[in-house]
């Protein structure tokens, strides 16, 4: 019986035992909501980051990177082959075992490892050949250089050739094929799956070849083909370029679209970019990315399917989501992808567009609002709004994060009704007006000054970017050091030396027009005062990316809806 004559025996297996609780028989497992992880049975660790998909079968560890299913398991946990890892779990269910003598073994790991190792460095040789020289020519072309071509094992795949290589090497057809690297013609014969294409192959976190993407060189289809599902590649799992931005992933990552994005952003000194491979973000890739950094920037295009992209990835995130995993969103301007833009513009200009990314509180706003007029609401209207806000807010698991999402929310609203209520508005804080002294000034001064402030504004300020270079540098300083628990009383001798100066800032100008940051003020006009400075600041960040994002939609899409909206956004 060949083995996939036996795959609907396998499959009554797989469905009678559920993976997790067979995994849990031997490790604790924790369950929240969807998401059932474990201490990763086959290295140490302290934090659970082994992942079981029950629905589909399969276990992943986002550690060590081992995978596999229900008899992988039981052959690495309990050190048996294939046969006898069937039989186990087919004598407890009490199924009848189909004669082992007809059973060939399933290829091993290692032995895929092995194969798919021995075609990397095949492919990489090819390139340097005579016949690579079309895709020596493209990386030319995209400006690809020696370095990159090294780091990322770039390779080029002629017509044929490999299997008759691999096959001399003394690896058999079926372990090439269950590795992904063959297919087989209508008349039996097998032949290489990837012909004539610039190869990318895909590594995992342990530097092992698992996979391979290529590029077509000449006019064919599709354009850019990934290896098949196997084993050792479970594409939900991986992500490109990530073995070689992993030491560089301290506190930041940015999620582009493709093998090309990776590499020109890792080339021009930005090696913290990784993508997905052929399919949407995943919780599943996010999760090997707050490992190393809470809140990952992703990149999408700045036109109506980038949005749409964003908003589908929000979707699948908002239950996973806390104070150490989020999000933030960077569209780049309408026809533009990281690799042309940085290759057009520069590394300097890219970095500056960072300075526009949008929290996701930020985009959920303007969600619901899309289809409003904020200076012309009707009560219905406002209700809707409240409604649509609900909604997003039961989705998010995280009691404290919901809590936090619900006070954005509120000043955003309370906003609202502050410009609606004329007769009866209470009396506001005055701010200065175009006096030099900028809101970001304000809201950190007056934090330093009153530290007690941070436990209930903490959430805006790590929300929110500051357009002044050296102020931003200022925020994300503070930031580490109040989230580090080392403000106090003594707060003067405890400030890190790039912050001591906002302080000692005695600038009497400043405090005549902003009396409600100097130490000793009073508590509750010192909170109100700083809720509205950023209240000024976020609002006119909104205001400003809503009406770009309203003339693109209008440049796209010329009608008068549209046209509507960019006039709405503003007359605000």
């Amino acid at each position: 019986m060949a083995n996939h004559e036996l795959t609907p025996f396998l499959d009554e297996i797989r469905n009678r035992i559920k993976l997790s609780d067979l995994i849990g028989r031997t490790t604790k497992i924790f369950k929240k909501g969807r998401t059932v992880k474990a201490l990763c049975p086959f290295h140490n660790e302290k934090t659970p980051s082994f992942s079981i998909d029950d629905d589909r079968g399969l276990y992943h560890c986002f550690g060590c990177g081992v995978s596999g299913d229900h008899f992988n398991f039981i052959q690495e946990n309990q050190n048996l082959n294939f046969i006898e890892s069937i039989q186990l779990l087919a004598d407890e269910l009490g199924i009848k075992l189909p004669e082992k003598a007809h059973i060939q073994a399933a290829p091993k790991n290692d032995d895929l490892f092995g194969v798919l190792e021995a075609a990397c460095l095949w492919y990489q040789e090819q390139l340097q050949r005579n016949l690579g020289e079309s895709a020596r020519t493209y990386l030319n072309n995209r400006q690809v250089t020696q370095a990159s071509i090294e780091l990322f094992r770039l390779g080029y795949a002629p017509n044929q050739g490999l299997l008759s290589h691999l096959k001399s090497k003394g690896f058999s057809l079926e372990r090439i094929s269950a590795a992904g690297l063959s297919l087989k013609a209508d008349d039996g014969h097998s032949y290489d799956r990837f012909r004539n294409r610039l190869i990318f192959p895909i590594i995992n976190t342990r530097n092992q070849v698992i996979a391979f993407g290529g590029r077509i060189l000449d006019k064919g289809e599709p354009k850019y083909l990934n290896s098949p599902e196997t084993p050792v590649f479970q594409k939900r799992y991986v992500l490109y370029g990530l073995p070689q931005a992993r030491k560089h992933l301290r506190g930041k990552a940015i999620v582009v679209e493709g093998y090309m994005d990776v590499i020109r952003l890792h080339q021009e000194g930005l090696p913290y970019a990784v993508a997905p491979l052929g399919t949407a973000l995943g919780v599943e890739h996010l999760q090997q990315l707050w490992r190393h950094t809470p809140c990952p920037i992703i990149a999408f295009d700045g036109d109506t399917a980038g949005e749409k992209a964003a908003f589908s990835t929000i979707d699948k995130i908002l239950p996973f989501l806390n104070a150490t995993q989020s999000l933030k969103f960077l569209f780049l301007p309408k026809g533009e992808d990281p690799d042309s833009y940085v290759k057009n513009s520069g590394r300097a200009a890219f970095e500056k567009l960072f300075n526009t990314v949008q929290p996701i509180y930020s985009l959920l706003w303007q969600d619901v609002t899309r289809n409003f007029s904020l200076n012309q609401l009707t009560p219905e209207e406002f209700l809707q709004i409240k409604g649509l806000l609900k909604d997003y807010l039961k989705r998010l698991e995280n009691t404290d994060l919901r809590q936090a999402y619900l006070r954005q929310f509120d000043i955003f609203l309370h906003s609202i009704e502050q410009q609606k209520s004329t007769p009866y508005k209470k009396k506001q804080v005055a701010l200065p007006q175009q006096t030099g002294i900028t809101l970001e000034k304000i809201l950190l001064v007056t934090l330093v000054n009153h530290p007690y402030l941070w436990e209930e504004v903490s959430e805006l300020l790590m929300g929110i970017n500051f357009k002044d270079p050296e102020i931003e540098t200022h925020r994300q300083h503070l930031i580490e050091y109040f989230s580090g628990g080392f403000h106090n009383e003594d707060i003067q001798k405890e400030l890190p030396a790039d912050l001591v100066h906002l302080q000692n800032f005695d600038d009497e100008r400043f405090y005549s027009r902003v009396p409600f940051a100097k130490i000793g003020y009073d508590q509750k006009m010192t909170k109100s005062g700083w809720v509205e400075a950023y209240n000024k600041l976020h609002n006119q960040q909104f205001l400003k990316n809503d009406q770009q994002q309203s003339a693109e939609h209008l440049k796209n899409d010329f009608n008068i809806l549209n046209w509507q909206r960019l006039k709405a956004t503003k007359e605000q």
